[in-house]
């Protein structure tokens, strides 16, 4: 209500003709009104120390960096995030060909697995980088990227050839081992020409690995390496009744 009152004594001062030597309705002589009128417009110009916004830009600012600001304990998490993403893609890409993702890069992906579980949870010390990292940008690339590699490994189905402690299982071993001692079989009497030997000599590492395959497909205990490597084997048998076939 002062400042109100203020304000407007101003505008009536401001607007009000005089001329030197007479006076105000207010009995004020002109420097009187004068001085009255400059003292006002100071005081409209000065402002009062209890009228401060709590959204002042200044204030709204340091506000919103603070927000941003990630704290150390999140910044090491991002960037043990970033070194088991490189470790995991470089093992599935080295064992692209033939394909032993499954085999060869379950801890990389299970190091991986680990450091995104302490990103997403809440901490226990009120130190939490679950909002900080994951859902501070619009792309959200830390779940995008996650959620990539994720999927991959789940379209591999390589849980179907591991344990549930995350190591090989014993019949995911006993593939490979038939595997390997029927490629070998093959390509040992393939060398020396001798292909009917072939045929009798390795007749029975063959239906061996079969029966386990079709066994293990039906257990749903088959994944990408065995699906692989079972067409690499067929390949190998194509190739020799091709050769037979030809001589």
């Amino acid at each position: 209500m002062c400042l109100l009152f203020i304000f407007g004594s101003a505008i009536s001062l401001l607007f009000v003709e005089v001329s030197e030597g007479t006076t105000l309705e207010t009995n004020l002589p002109l420097k009187d009104a004068e001085w009255v009128r400059n003292d006002v417009l100071r005081s409209l110009a000065k402002p009062e120390a209890d009228d401060q916004s709590p959204y002042s830009l200044g204030q709204f600012s340091l506000g919103f960096l603070d927000q941003l600001e990630v704290s150390n304990q999140c910044l090491e998490l991002l960037h043990s995030f970033s070194i088991k993403c490189v470790s995991h893609v470089d093992c599935t890409l080295r064992n692209a060909r033939p394909v032993r993702v499954c085999e060869n890069c379950y801890q990389d992906f299970s190091n991986l697995q680990e450091v995104y579980r302490n990103i997403s949870q809440e901490s226990q010390v009120n130190v939490s980088c679950r909002d900080t990292l994951l859902r501070s940008d619009r792309l959200q690339v830390i779940v995008s990227v996650y959620e990539f590699l994720n999927g991959f490994w789940g379209k591999s189905e390589c849980s179907r050839c591991l344990t549930k402690e995350d190591s090989i299982s014993n019949d995911t071993l006993n593939f490979m081992n038939a595997l390997n001692q029927s490629l070998d079989c093959f390509q040992k009497f393939q060398q020396s020409g001798n292909l009917s030997e072939l045929c009798k000599q390795c007749k029975g590492n063959y239906s061996r690995l079969s029966e386990l395959y079709s066994q293990m497909e039906k257990n749903f205990t088959l994944c990408i390496d065995l699906e692989d490597a079972q067409v690499l084997q067929h390949s190998e048998e194509i190739l020799v009744a091709g050769i037979r076939e030809s001589s």
